[in-house]
């Protein structure tokens, strides 16, 4: 609202009305709420910073346990080694064994996979804790015997079976 007052001089200003007490509540809400949301937006902001650096601690620590475990122990070491580095033969008795140790293995790809597909890490994460090296996995025909004729592969999520089989290479 605005009030004309008129002047001595004959001229006429126009001077705002003062609030009311009720626009006032309604400037001060409205402010209130852009503050909150605001303060909302940073604290989101920080929170997805702390969960992806917490992601990215977890993935760590679960690719140290992994080295630990195949450095630790000279006869899983060995058995890794000839089963899925060299492609050597290993005893019908080792096969199971073998096959827990790819299953382990591709869990923890899996892990990763979906940490990046949430937006949890980013891409560096795929290549720093080893998701290249499964086109070099399903090249050997040990691998392809596992997840294909053995049917490993139905017990991964399918989103992560298609990546997988998507590394391949012809």
């Amino acid at each position: 609202m605005v009030a004309i007052i008129e002047r001595t001089d004959f001229t006429t200003q126009r001077v705002p009305a003062p609030m009311s007490k009720e626009a006032i509540r309604e400037t001060v809400g409205v402010l209130g709420v852009v503050a909150s949301l605001l303060f909302v937006g940073l604290e989101i902001r920080q929170s997805t910073a702390v969960a992806r650096g917490q992601t990215r601690q977890e993935l760590e620590a679960m690719n140290q346990a992994w080295l630990a475990q195949i450095t630790a122990d000279p006869s899983y070491s060995d058995l890794w080694y000839r089963a899925w580095i060299a492609g050597g033969q290993i005893a019908p008795d080792e096969e199971y064994r073998a096959a827990m140790m790819m299953t382990q293995f591709m869990r923890r790809l899996e892990n990763i996979y979906f940490q990046h597909a949430e937006g949890l890490v980013d891409d560096s994460a795929l290549r720093s804790y080893g998701l290249q090296d499964i086109g070099v996995f399903f090249a050997m025909e040990r691998f392809q015997e596992w997840w294909i004729e053995k049917q490993w592969r139905q017990r991964f999520h399918p989103e992560f079976v298609q990546f997988v089989e998507g590394q391949a290479t012809p």
